[in-house]
């Protein structure tokens, strides 16, 4: 997940893209997390997430960016899978420091994180591989973000974004454990339909686009205590999906169940004509 740096809901002024957060939004964020920060295929979105890049990206070779990068934790996946050289722009000083720090701890070298905001600064298209998980789901103007994906990437190069689904089941818990979380994200977007025209509406030809992470208790975002029955009852089926998703059979066996109400993601993949 990442941001930018216009003011809660309002256009950034060179895009219109309107941001759907602000800086201390993502310092507040990124100051949870403890380095090293690996990808640990134990967890279940972590699994999910690896497998449909590994199905996607099977044999991609060059140069790759992530959009949002930090803590830098799948581009560290994407240099050891792929033979890919990562780059990562990060909007805030907290995010790149963290980035370069974890891509150290994790043996990853000659990455480039660059600390900019990714709707202002000059594209350069040479890179065979785009990447954003979470990131453009925080703006209104979903298509001109999209575009801006597509001006750094080569011609017939791969353009793959993620999001997550909070129109199923982990938007009802979220809105029980803390409904204003929902208002930073651009819930119309979450449909594979959409995010299949949002493609060549931004200049892409849409290759596949796939719900997938199952049932996924690390996605909803609670607050602390328990205020309520519903942040009561939302908590308690969080529990009870820790306690599913973990267990070593049925855990990994509900991986391949998904569908718009259950899963917790959806991936996209497109194409930049030559």
């Amino acid at each position: 997940m990442t941001g930018g740096a216009t003011k809660l809901g309002l256009a950034d002024e060179k895009t219109g893209a309107g941001n759907l957060t602000d800086t201390a939004f993502w310092e507040d964020y990124w100051g949870r997390f403890s380095l090293p920060d690996a990808i640990d295929e134990n967890r279940s979105f972590d699994r999910g997430l690896a497998s449909g890049l590994r199905r996607l990206l099977r044999g991609s070779k060059g140069e790759v960016l992530e959009i949002g990068c930090a803590p830098g934790r799948w581009l560290a996946f994407l240099s050891r899978e792929f033979t890919l050289s990562v780059s990562g722009i990060e909007y805030t000083a907290d995010g790149a420091a963290a980035t370069r720090r974890n891509l150290e701890l994790l043996g990853v070298k000659n990455a480039d994180i660059r600390e900019a905001d990714f709707l202002t600064a000059t594209p350069s298209p040479k890179y065979d591989v785009v990447v954003s998980f979470g990131f453009v789901e925080h703006f209104t103007d979903v298509e001109a973000v999209i575009r801006r994906h597509v001006a750094w990437t080569r011609p017939g190069g791969r353009v793959i974004i993620g999001v997550p689904n909070f129109r199923g089941v982990h938007g009802w818990l979220q809105k029980g454990l803390d409904a204003e979380v929902l208002a930073h994200h651009n819930l119309t977007i979450m449909d594979v339909d959409r995010l299949a025209e949002l493609g060549p509406a931004a200049g892409l030809v849409t290759e596949s686009v796939e719900y997938l992470g199952s049932l996924e208790p690390s996605l909803p975002i609670a607050r602390a205590g328990v205020k309520g029955l519903p942040d009561f009852l939302a908590k308690v089926a969080l529990r009870t999906m820790r306690l599913i998703r973990r267990a070593p059979v049925v855990g990994r066996a509900m991986d391949d169940w998904n569908n718009p109400f259950v899963s917790s993601y959806i991936l996209a993949s497109y194409r930049k004509p030559s």
